[in-house]
């Protein structure tokens, strides 16, 4: 198969209302391009920019829990599994993906901005992200303000529930931290 560079570089650049569907390698236009605002332009080829923003936030979690363990399986595992608990919006999935990321790695909010990662989910990781010294419920309190990091936060506790052993220390505060939330 011949590819013209060209012909890639315009599909990438160019608005993608104006390219020929015969342009795209997959007739369905929404492979391709996804108009909605509250995602930046992610070049990459092929994919919605919804797609690679979560493809991307993916990435980043996986760099960022490299060789961190959730028990005794990689740490990826555990946002993964919280993504698949908040259903289908994108922006609370790359929220899902990224709760860990702040609060357990050396990755920044300036990384995830510089990164391509748009400011309001950078605002609800921020908000997810306890701060060293926080309380916890002060730190419950302070995330319900933000409706999707409660969302993410609900998951994530539910993640945590369904994974402690019985009898566990910490399955009464993360109830009561979901009686905070749910409300």
């Amino acid at each position: 198969m011949n590819i013209d560079p060209k012909k890639i570089a315009r599909m990438i650049t160019e608005d993608p209302d104006e390219v020929a569907p015969s342009d795209h390698f997959d007739d369905t236009e929404d492979e391709y391009v996804d108009d909605d605002p509250n995602f930046p332009d992610i070049p990459q080829f092929g994919l919605s920019h919804t797609e690679a923003l979560l493809q991307r936030a993916e990435e980043i979690a996986r760099s960022a829990h490299e060789g961190q363990l959730y028990g005794d399986v990689p740490y990826i595992n555990h946002p993964l599994a919280v993504k698949a608990r908040v259903g289908d919006n994108p922006i609370v999935q790359t929220v899902a993906l990224l709760h860990d990321v702040i609060e357990d790695s050396s990755t920044s909010s300036q990384d995830l901005l510089d990164a391509g990662i748009p400011p309001i989910v950078v605002t609800a990781v921020e908000a997810i992200s306890r701060n060293a010294g926080e309380k916890y419920f002060a730190y419950i309190a302070r995330l319900n303000n933000n409706p999707t990091a409660r969302i993410v936060k609900i998951a994530d506790l539910e993640e945590n529930l369904s994974s402690l052993p019985e009898g566990d220390s910490l399955e009464s505060r993360y109830l009561k931290a979901l009686e905070i939330l749910s409300a």
